[in-house]
């Protein structure tokens, strides 16, 4: 007895064609290029809005550091200058805790802004004081380099002192965002 098997298949096994191959190929380059463009523009508008807050925090610690040094400072030695481009303010600051009678100004600070760098520069300068008989070398500071389109200041001697600031930020294409910041001192009086 024979047995003869015969196993009939409908089964074909197929491939893909060129034309199919090229045609996924698009469909997945469409896909990953939208998703990539997607991604990079993220990370710009990203990149930008740090940019924009490191700036904003330098000016917010720069209008912190100049009130602080306004209040510590002896009222009656607070200068302010102007010569060509250049304004300049100038205040003498205690930070000791000494009694009034033998208290001294620990540094003096002088605020510069020149408008031909639009940024504004402060020197510390150490003075020689009973509580720090060694002096330090000067520190020199700079803030918003670039940056700054207008510094005024309204001195009025024995009364107040009102410094006013533009910082103008460039954003992507022509854009530009304008941020005005405002130092405002009364003097002391005793």
């Amino acid at each position: 007895m024979r047995c003869n098997l015969k196993i009939k298949s409908d089964f074909k096994l197929k491939g893909l064609t060129l034309v199919e191959l090229i045609v996924v190929v698009a469909i997945v380059a469409i896909i990953l290029g939208a998703i990539y463009s997607f991604f990079i523009q993220n990370f710009k508008v990203a990149q930008e809005n740090i940019n924009i807050a490191r700036i904003e925090g330098e000016a917010k610690r720069l209008n912190d550091q100049v009130k602080q040094w306004l209040s510590m400072s002896d009222q009656a030695s607070i200068q302010y200058s102007v010569a060509g481009t250049t304004k300049e303010i100038i205040m003498d600051v205690y930070q000791s805790d000494l009694p009034a009678p033998t208290a001294r100004p620990d540094f003096r600070i002088k605020l510069v802004y020149d408008s031909g760098s639009k940024k504004i520069s402060i020197e510390k300068i150490f003075l020689a004081s009973s509580s720090s008989p060694t002096v330090p070398s000067p520190i020199a500071f700079t803030f918003l380099d670039g940056l700054v389109t207008r510094f005024d200041c309204i001195f009025v001697p024995g009364s107040k002192i009102v410094i006013e600031y533009e910082v103008v930020i460039n954003k992507r294409g022509s854009n530009q965002i304008t941020r005005v910041y405002k130092i405002e001192h009364v003097f002391r009086t005793f």
